[in-house]
């Protein structure tokens, strides 16, 4: 699907980043993937053949520990996968760029539109989950608390797998240095919020508070019937190919 195979951009110490983009007009698409997804996430490669069927430029990446990339999951922190992205988008792309953030990558996203506000034409988010290691943490019961300090690392059921998603100490108190949520998020592009009412990982609540603390030009949350974290029904895949030529048009 990509013009070329899986490019890489290595760090001094060997580690790197594994980075997929096809060619196309600007403003380009920088998609963010998800905690444990990848480039090749149906949401993902739907956005790339999107674009390029549109004669869009499209760029993704997989963070460190996911798909391709070096090293593994429990690795890194929410600090690391920022700087993938900001790697990517500093040195392997060219002008505003429509920022597409699906769940962990949507927390990503908003961190992008913060610090790097010139780069930004507008963020499209798919159950965009900011803070999310705060969410952990406040749901956690005493004795997963207790062991998380003792072994650093513990696992909370998901549906997708037997084992559980793995969450590290350093991971969870990375993350209380990156919060977005805690102040007025003011942007100069448009923003719009995929989010299903059904979606049991990241609660409908969050999308609102998120919705609701962005100052921007147009901020639209769009909550999806019966739509669950995912979001890549046929119908829900259309409303994200929507949104993005909303924002990729906007004056």
């Amino acid at each position: 699907m990509a013009d070329t195979a899986n490019q890489k951009f290595y760090y001094p110490d060997g580690g790197f980043v594994s980075f997929r983009q096809v060619t196309g007009d600007q403003p380009g698409v920088f998609y963010l993937h998800g905690t444990r997804s990848s480039i090749d996430s149906t949401k993902a490669t739907f956005v790339e053949r999107f674009c390029r069927d549109k004669g869009i430029a499209f760029t993704s990446l997989n963070f460190r520990g996911h798909g391709d990339s070096s090293g593994d999951f429990t690795d890194f922190t929410i600090s690391d996968w920022f700087n993938d992205a900001v790697s990517i988008l500093d040195n392997k792309t060219a002008g505003k760029q429509v920022i597409v953030g699906s769940s962990m990558g949507g927390w990503i996203m908003l961190l992008l539109a913060l610090r790097r506000p010139d780069r930004v034409k507008g963020l499209v988010g798919i159950s965009a989950a900011p803070d999310f290691t705060e969410m952990i943490m406040r749901l956690l019961p005493d004795t997963m608390k207790k062991d998380l300090f003792a072994k650093g690392i513990i696992y909370t059921p998901n549906e997708y797998d037997d084992i559980g998603d793995p969450w590290t100490l350093k991971l969870l108190e990375d993350g209380k240095k990156n919060l977005v949520l805690q102040s007025k998020i003011t942007l100069d592009a448009p923003v719009i919020l995929l989010h299903g009412d059904k979606d049991s990982v990241v609660p409908l609540k969050t999308a609102l508070q998120t919705k609701d603390i962005i100052d921007a030009p147009k901020v639209k949350l769009l909550i999806q019937k019966d739509g669950e974290h995912n979001l890549s029904r046929p119908q829900e895949l259309d409303i994200l190919a929507k949104s993005i030529e909303e924002v990729r048009s906007y004056k």
